[in-house]
Formats: structure tokens, C-alpha cells, sequence
């Protein structure tokens, strides 16, 4: 091969590296300049503050503490039961002694543990505020597998007084219940 020729393919060579240097250098700053658009949304996501729900009414606060209660009947969670009680709350049925405290309503909660609440359902058909009383009543219905393992269903009305402690949580001064036949 001719000194020329040689030149020539040393050229072409240089070229080619020089092109495939650029393409590279191209390829990295278009890969630099993506990384930085998604560092910049994902940067943006991050620091954007979305606004603060809105309070909640006193009357969603109670329907919200009576689900809640529903839930652990449902569960037969005594302890936690007990604890939605003011220390001198009442848990009663029509034409039964009231149980008074939360020590107490656990312990009669606890003496029902061979009856498993399958199903509880509580709608608050009424609730008022009066500064720091709530009164919510509504209807109830419950499916519960008693001892010798039959299943029955129970229903009938419910009426509740609750107090608003200092910390603002809504608390149970008397809770009654009224059984339909």
C-alpha cells in the first residue's frame, strides 16, 4: 500500500473515531439533558404542597366516632371499646343496669368473649352538636355466633351522648341500645 494510501485510510480512521466520539458526546448530553427534566418534575412533585383538607365538621366527627365503634364491636376489641368511654361513661340496653366506666363496660365486654359479632352495622340517622355535647341516635344491626354455635340476627335503635374532651376527641358519656323483637 502507497504512502498516500496509507494517509488516506489513517484519515479515514481518525474520522470515523472523531464521528463516533461525537455521536457519543450527543448521546450523553441528550441522555443529561432527560435525566435533568425528570430530576426536575420529580424534584417538583416533591416540594409542591397540595392544600390541606378541610376541617371536619363536628357532625362528621361523631358519625366518624360511631363508625369507628361499629368497627370494634365488630371485632369485640373490648379494651379499645372501653377506652371510647368518659371515666364516667355508661354502655346500657333498654330495661338493663347500666354499666358505668371504662374498667367496668371492658369487663362485661370481656365476659361476652364465647359470642363472635360476625357482622355490625350502625347508621347514625340523626346527630346534633351542642358545643362540647353530641347527641347521635340512629339503628343498629348485628349477626352473632353465640355460644352452642347457632347464628342469630339482633336489631332495634341506638341512642348516644357524647362529650368532647379537652384534647378535642369526641368521648361516649352514655351509650343505649333498644333491641326490636
Amino acid at each position: 500500500m502507497s504512502e498516500v494510501a496509507r494517509v488516506e485510510v489513517a484519515a479515514g480512521l481518525a474520522q470515523r473515531e472523531s464521528l463516533k466520539r461525537s455521536f457519543r458526546a450527543s448521546r450523553m448530553h441528550r441522555i443529561a439533558k432527560w435525566s435533568t427534566l425528570v430530576l426536575a418534575i420529580v424534584f417538583a412533585a416533591c416540594t409542591t404542597q397540595t392544600a390541606a383538607p378541610p376541617p371536619q365538621s363536628d357532625e362528621d366527627a361523631l358519625r366518624a366516632a360511631t363508625q369507628h365503634y361499629a368497627e370494634l364491636v365488630q371485632r369485640m376489641d373490648s379494651a379499645a371499646i372501653a377506652a371510647m368511654f368518659t371515666p364516667d361513661g355508661q354502655l346500657t340496653g333498654r330495661g338493663q343496669t347500666a354499666v358505668r366506666g371504662p374498667a367496668a363496660i371492658q369487663k362485661f365486654l370481656e365476659s361476652l368473649k364465647d359470642f363472635h359479632v360476625e357482622s355490625e352495622m350502625m347508621t347514625a340517622d340523626s346527630v346534633t352538636v351542642d358545643a362540647r355535647e353530641g347527641y347521635v341516635s340512629g339503628t343498629y344491626h348485628q349477626r352473632v355466633r353465640v355460644p352452642d354455635g347457632k347464628v342469630v340476627e339482633v336489631g332495634g335503635t341506638y341512642s348516644s351522648e357524647w362529650l368532647r374532651d379537652s384534647d378535642g376527641v369526641w368521648r361516649i358519656q352514655r351509650m343505649e341500645t333498644a333491641p326490636q323483637r
